[in-house]
């Protein structure tokens, strides 16, 4: 083992350094925490902060595999940040699909924004990502409307159920 200590360390120091070493394979823990793939999820939010997400969901609206999408897509998403594909990218980062159009009836500078997702049920706090991941990718001088698919079920009797979609419209925050 090589030793970090300086020169002039005690006894009871070298000894901590050799039983933490023991204990504890750093250089094969540090190789993890820069690898996607391989860093437990305790230490992902950690990742991402040294990446620059800014804006990290909470636990209960994303589950592990959208956050690491998340994390492996971010620098692009960064890159394209104040574009309608940065957007997009977020979106389906967090399993939200978003179709964005562009100048609704003739209003320049303005997005209109529908979003559902059919694997997941989208919660207000759902909403309210999305809506802060609206705030901090879109172009600065974009405001916009948002409409929420939401699904319920319907009972029919004995026959089945069906299912019935509202669309919810409200103002982004712009």
């Amino acid at each position: 083992m090589k030793s970090i200590m300086p020169p002039n360390a005690s006894p009871l120091i070298i000894s901590f350094e050799q039983a933490f070493d023991k204990a504890i394979d750093f250089d094969r823990k540090y190789q993890t925490l820069w690898n996607l793939g391989e860093v437990s999820d305790e230490f992902l939010p950690y990742l991402a902060w040294t990446l620059g997400v800014e804006l990290w969901p909470r636990d209960e609206l994303v589950s592990v595999e959208e956050k690491r999408a998340l994390v492996s897509q971010w620098i692009k998403i960064r890159k394209l940040r104040g574009t309608r594909r940065s957007l997009e990218l977020a979106y389906e980062a967090i399993g939200v699909r978003g179709d964005i159009i562009e100048n609704p009836e003739g209003k320049k500078f303005t997005l209109k924004i529908k979003f559902s997702s059919e694997e997941k049920v989208i919660t207000p706090e759902l909403q309210s990502a999305v809506i802060r991941l609206t705030n901090l990718l879109k172009p600065v001088r974009v405001k916009y409307d948002v409409e929420v698919e939401f699904q319920f079920l319907a009972e029919l009797s004995a026959f089945g159920a069906i299912a019935v979609t509202q669309v919810v419209n409200f103002l982004g925050e712009a």
